[in-house]
């Protein structure tokens, strides 16, 4: 009974991060449509997060209802002239010039130029995109970069024929600079079968080593040069907000790779 207690709060406290995160990304997203939105003169009805019947919401001074619905699992704005939440247009399409130009005055977007149509919906993705580099790289400053050192070697493996000890701290492979242990991860997995040139700190003075990644046992694909790492929380190193800033778009762009 108590792991079954166990497994429903770790669900519950999973889905709850869940719909947390999806807001908040929902929220950003929407925000850059409406920032843009607002600045082009579109008039705009709604700001949701969430569908459904409204829990709680307000409209402000400008006429937009802001809203939270009972279902968090997405939100919109809906622009003066949208059909429904979605900004489907409307059904007419407005063809004579001078209600054409009646419209835009008034704001409603579907009768907006192209360009100003254009840098409403893209403005959604890339607020995204910059709020992730933003809070990647709020992460890495407020709590510094893992250092890609080296815990325990195994015996008879390829670090261990290579000379590499507990406490190195790996730099660059083949020239490419190692930031944090996935970066080494990554390369040498890329790697088996290949000899690599590794460059490591020992004792506050470069070591260059060969080695060469076996093929792992349960990925043949893979490669691994039999070393552990020191995950603990003092084994990270300070960065500043410039260096900091580029590690949120490293990361942003490995996502972005990621998932195609």
């Amino acid at each position: 009974m108590p792991e079954l207690l166990q497994s429903i709060q770790g669900l519950l406290v999973t889905l709850a991060s869940f719909v947390v995160v999806l807001s908040v990304v929902v929220f950003v997203h929407e925000f850059g449509h409406f920032q843009v939105a607002r600045w082009r003169g579109v008039a705009i009805d709604t700001f949701s997060i969430g569908f459904g019947k409204t829990l709680f919401g307000w409209r402000d001074k400008k006429g937009v209802q802001w809203k939270v619905g009972a279902l968090p699992l997405g939100g919109y704005v809906k622009f003066a002239d949208d059909a429904d939440a979605m900004s489907t247009a409307p059904r007419e399409k407005i063809e004579d010039p001078a209600a054409l130009a009646e419209a835009r005055n008034k704001g409603l977007f579907h009768a907006q130029p192209l360009s100003t149509r254009s840098m409403v919906v893209a403005a959604g993705p890339l607020t995204n995109f910059v709020f992730s580099i933003f809070a990647f790289g709020l992460l890495a400053f407020a709590f510094g970069r893992d250092v890609p050192s080296v815990a325990s070697v195994e015996p008879n493996s390829p670090a261990s024929a290579a000379g590499l000890r507990p406490g190195d701290v790996v730099r660059s492979i083949d020239g490419q600079r190692v930031g944090n242990f996935q970066d080494l991860q990554r390369l040498v997995a890329l790697s088996p079968g290949r000899t690599l040139t590794l460059v490591a700190l020992r004792d506050e003075r470069e070591v260059t080593v060969q080695i060469t990644p076996r093929s792992r046992e349960d990925n043949p694909q893979m490669g691994s040069i039999g070393i552990t790492h020191d995950s603990s929380p003092t084994n990270r190193e300070p960065i500043g907000p410039v260096e900091a800033i580029g590690v949120g778009a490293a990361n942003t762009w490995a996502i972005i790779a990621q998932t195609g």
